[in-house]
This record gives structure tokens, sequence and C-alpha cells, in this order.
């Protein structure tokens, strides 16, 4: 077979990914060109040269056959392995909080199980490329929802100091845009903007997390932007000093601020936090039982109906907390190593991935999940303050196993095309 054009055809009809065909027609374009200016240097017609190239390529089926092999998207079996043993884990805190102190749905559990479930699946098979033009329509989606839900109209409600949307039945708080913000900043980091235009698209949503009683979307939101900055510019030493400099800034001002600019009310917390046994009737009382209940838990667990179990939001925020106790120190490993499994296998997967916009995915994924994580652990360690910071698919809540599903969705998205990366695609960077 002679023709370019026939042998393209042949060979790719042997290649079943749509994406691996493109990949693999424009590597075999770019070699094959360069064998048609080597034959025409040595004084070969167009026409001839491009006959010698394909004759030299080999017989195209045979060779369809072999890059069908090589070229198939991956999966990182080990990535969805952890999420399958995060997904049951989810459901224990039904086991252990089988009474009626506490407002469980199995149904709804089971439904925002499936519906998580499905959204991996579609986030893994959608090509994650397809959506990096499109971030400023995040950003816009984002800053819209977050009005809309501190705005109290539209449907927008409040519980408990939280302010929550409701949508076709299902209520959710500020943790919904977390992706939206995601696709955003992957997008934003990829061109080139002036540093005062970064800093203006960070602070606005910035400014309207804070809206909000509790700092935890804030805080995942700017860990979120800070590493996936720090990413882009790792490479930039004079960058990575600035930024570095002016984390360090930020930080003794908002310590400053919790000193001397907060109400009485907002320095007992921070008090409270670092003296509990000094307030114990009010804010030092949550940190005082935690103490409490942890220093009663055992290594394999005791039930819950001896009635000395008494702890709010023992199956969202405090979750861990209930675990321990009930069934031991053991199972909190295992929930800590399955858990920690996630960051360290998506930490691993960045070194994999050729692609900018990909890694930058990945990035922002760890950090999305890894803050939540690992906040969630210091906090019942008495290490850091009570927030409303949620336990990756532990935490009971719809939103909860949405938000995470997502994530490890576009990781495996990413992965399942690392090896599709064409560098001309980004000469123009």
């Amino acid at each position: 077979m002679k023709d370019k054009h026939s042998f393209f055809q042949t060979l790719l009809s042997n290649i079943r990914s749509r994406e691996a065909r493109q990949y693999v027609r424009m590597e075999l374009e770019n070699h094959m060109e360069h064998s048609i200016q080597s034959y025409m240097k040595q004084g070969k017609s167009r026409e001839e040269a491009e006959i010698a190239a394909v004759e030299q390529m080999g017989e195209p089926s045979e060779l369809g056959v072999k890059l069908n092999k090589l070229h198939k998207p991956k999966v990182d079996w080990t990535l969805l392995g952890l999420f399958a043993m995060a997904i049951g884990l989810g459901f224990v805190p039904f086991m252990v909080l089988d009474h009626g102190d506490f407002s469980m749905s199995m149904g709804s559990k089971i439904v925002s199980t499936i519906v998580g479930i499905t959204v991996m699946f579609v986030c893994m098979l959608f090509d994650y490329r397809k959506l990096e033009d499109y971030g400023w329509y995040f950003y816009m989606v984002g800053i819209v929802i977050l009005l809309i839900v501190f705005n109290y109209g539209f449907s927008a409600i409040t519980i408990n100091g939280t302010h929550y949307l409701n949508l076709l039945s299902f209520s959710f708080d500020s943790t919904i845009v977390l992706p939206f913000f995601f696709f955003a900043w992957a997008s934003f980091l990829m061109k080139s903007m002036r540093i005062w235009q970064l800093i203006l698209v960070f602070v606005l949503p910035l400014w309207l997390f804070l809206g909000a009683p509790s700092l935890t979307n804030a805080t995942i939101y700017s860990f979120m932007v800070l590493f996936m900055l720090g990413w882009s510019i790792r490479k930039n030493k004079r960058a990575v000093f600035t930024l570095s400099l002016t984390i360090c800034l930020s930080v003794i001002g908002f310590l400053l601020a919790i000193s001397y600019g907060t109400n009485d009310y907002q320095k007992e917390r921070w008090l409270a936090f670092l003296h509990p046994e000094a307030y114990p009737n009010s804010s030092g009382y949550m940190y005082l039982q935690l103490k409490k209940l942890l220093g009663e838990a055992e290594w394999f667990g005791k039930s819950l109906e001896s009635g000395s179990f008494h702890l709010p939001e023992a199956h969202t925020n405090l979750v861990l907390v209930t675990l321990t106790y009930s069934l031991g120190w053991l199972f909190l490993v295992l929930i800590v190593m399955v858990l920690a499994g996630f960051s360290f296998r998506m930490i691993y997967i960045i070194k994999q991935i050729k692609d900018p916009y990909g890694q930058l995915l990945v990035v922002g994924g760890v950090i999305l999940f890894t803050v939540s994580f690992l906040f969630n652990v210091f906090m019942i360690a008495g290490l850091a303050p009570l927030t409303g910071m949620f336990v990756p698919f532990i935490s009971y809540g719809t939103i909860v196993t949405l938000l995470y599903s997502f994530v490890i969705g576009v990781v495996l998205s990413v992965f399942r095309r690392k090896d599709f990366f064409i560098p001309t695609m980004y000469t123009k960077r």
C-alpha cells in the first residue's frame, strides 16, 4: 500500500480508541514527514519520497494491531480500588449509629453512593482536555452560585448558621462550587495572566466564602489555589520566593486579625481551642468531650449503648471520633491508611503526567482531598480548631460523596489519557 491516505485509513481502523487514533495519527505523521524530508534531500520528488516513507512504515494492519495494544486508555486500578474501599467504609457509620439519635437515612446514602459512583465513571470517561478553554465560564458559574447562596434569595435557606441552596429537593451549601473553581484555576494557570489579575480572581470568591460562619470552604479553596499556583511557578525561584513571602505575611495578618480584630465570642472560641479547660461550659466543652471520648477509646472499640457516648455531629464532621470510640483505634488506622492512600497515589500519578493542564488538575485534586482529610485528623487530635471540615467519603452527606467522587473521576480521566499528550499543542504557551 503506497498511498498515504489509504495507509492511515487501514492502520487507524485497527485502533479502537478514538483518542488513541488521533494521537497515533499525529505522532506517525510527524515521523513520516521527517522521513519524507530525508528522502527529498536525497533527490527524490515529494511524491516519490512519500511513497518511500509509507513503504518504510511497514504493513498498516499489523502496525495498527500493535499500536492498538500499546495505546489503550489506561485505568489506575489502585486508585479505583481505594475508591471502592472508601465507598464501602462510608456505610460503616450506619452500622454503628443504628439508634434514633442521629438523622441518617440509609436510602439517601444509597442514592448518593450510586450517584457518586456514576459521577466518578462519567468524569473518568470524559476527556478533561475539552474543558481547558472554559475557565471563565466555570469561574462565573461559581461566583453566581455563591452570590445566590449567601444572599438568601433564589430558594437559599439557612440551617444552624450555614447557608444552603435548595435545588430540585436537594440542599447544597457553598461546597458545591469548589469543582467550578477547580477547573477555572487550572485553566487560568495555563494562560498568561498578570499577577494583579490572578489576585483579583482569587480574592473575589474568597471574600464570598468568608461570608459563611464556617471557614471550611474558604480554607479548602485557598489551599487549592495556592498549591496549584505554586506548582505552575515551581521552576521560577523568584516567583516561588514571592509567593512564599506573601503566604507568610498573610498568615501573620490573619493571626493579628484574630488577636485584635475579632469580637469577644470569636476570641473566646480561639482561646477555648488553646485552653479548653478554662471554658468547660461554653466553647471549650467540645474539646474536653473529644479528649474524654478518645481517652476512653480502646484498640478494638466499645459499645455505644452504655449511654456514655454523647457527641454532636457524630456522623458528619466528627465521624472519626465515633468510629474510633465504637470500633477501636485499629479501625481508625485502617481508615487513615485508606484515605492517605488516595493522597499518596495521586501524588505518584503527578509524576507520570506530561500534560501541564492535566498536572494542574491532579495537583488540585490532591489538595481538595488531602486538606479536608488531614485537617479533620488534626481537629480530633486537638491540633486544629473545630470546624465544619468533613472526612472524604466517610462523613454522612450527599455533597461529600459527590465532591470526592468527582475529584477521583477527574484524576482517573487524566491518568487514562496520560500517554496521549502531544507537546506541539503547547508550543504556543
